[in-house]
């Protein structure tokens, strides 16, 4: 069943500059790749800035309690 599953080379449909912001994405830790509101689609944010909205979610005491 493997053999029906290798893995093939092919030609990329990206342009030059687009491989290159998807590997300067890639290679930056300090930047998360979330999903948007709505169904918009994929969107980037700095790590610093996901942590400090997801805190202010996660520290509402009308919607989460501590266990």
């Amino acid at each position: 069943m493997a053999k029906e599953f290798n893995r093939r080379t092919t030609a990329s449909n990206l342009l030059p500059y687009q491989e290159e912001n998807i590997d300067h994405l890639r290679h930056n830790h300090g930047i998360v790749i979330a999903n948007s509101d709505k169904g918009l689609g994929p969107c980037a944010i700095k790590l610093e800035k996901y942590i400090q909205d997801a805190l202010v979610h996660l520290m509402d005491e009308k919607t989460y309690v501590i266990l």
